[in-house]
């Protein structure tokens, strides 16, 4: 089943859950009512305002935290394009004659990294690209440090394998940012706890006697959605959300080693 197809059932089943707990609710709080009469209510409020703000609190944290993560494996594309560029630049200490082997290593590489970029973070084809890679990386270091060699000038090693040293980890890095999200505890309590307020907040209209279809569906939809962008945010490759434009700086540094 497709990311996005599969996300969206997601969020049409958390939507047909909390209108389950809503009409729950209302049914719970209406027969609370008439057992009870108008005192059914009393001390309720306590439980509510708690409930409620631990829902706001698991909502404020989890989009927060999936905002930062999505700015950051934006922040680390752009990274990678400086290191890439700034090793690239630094072959021309080689000179012409030993930099002219190596320069198209480099822009291979960067067409390897922008296929990679490309691919969804569990998609099969992913590890593929990740092997090549590795393996290109191994194709410039060696590179390099033959020309290193030839060129027999020490001095030269820093100034070369700093920023090549760089342009690899930072894809180590990029790796690690696109597998950290939150524990599935995480979603599934924040799941919970909606369905806990929804059918709360249907209760206190059961215990008021009437219906309030309109506050009920906003109530759902906007919990819905929120819950939904929370996880677009934490997967950018594969739903609506993305961050392809972000892989236009990689697009950009192609044109230049052209």
């Amino acid at each position: 089943m497709p990311w996005t197809l599969g996300l969206l059932l997601t969020v049409a089943v958390i939507c047909g859950l909390l209108f389950a707990s809503a009409e729950a609710g209302f049914r719970w709080g209406r027969r609370q009512l008439v057992r009870e009469g108008q005192d059914a209510d009393k001390g309720l409020g306590v439980i509510e305002g708690a409930v409620f703000a631990l829902l706001g609190l698991l909502i404020a944290f989890s989009f927060s935290s999936a905002g930062d993560r999505f700015e950051t494996r934006r922040l680390l594309i752009a990274e990678e394009a400086n290191a890439i560029s700034t090793s690239y630049l630094r072959l021309d200490l080689l000179g012409s004659e030993l930099s002219a082997p190596i320069r198209p290593l480099y822009r291979d590489y960067l067409e390897v990294r922008i296929a990679e970029s490309k691919h969804s973070d569990d998609a099969p084809a992913r590890a593929g690209s990740q092997a090549a890679t590795e393996a290109q990386q191994a194709r410039i270091w060696a590179a390099v440090n033959a020309a290193l060699e030839q060129k027999g000038q020490p001095a030269l090693a820093m100034a070369m394998l700093g920023p090549l040293n760089e342009m690899i980890d930072i894809t180590t890095t990029r790796r690690m940012a696109a597998m950290l999200h939150p524990p599935g505890i995480v979603f599934a309590a924040l799941a919970l706890v909606a369905m806990l307020a929804t059918f709360l907040a249907g209760h206190a209209r059961g215990l008021s006697g009437r219906r309030s279809p309109l506050h009920t569906v906003v109530f759902v939809l906007v919990i819905s959605g929120t819950i939904y962008s929370i996880i677009e945010l934490e997967y950018p490759r594969l739903g609506f959300v993305t961050i392809t434009d972000a892989d236009i700086v990689l697009a950009e540094l192609r044109g230049m080693m052209r």
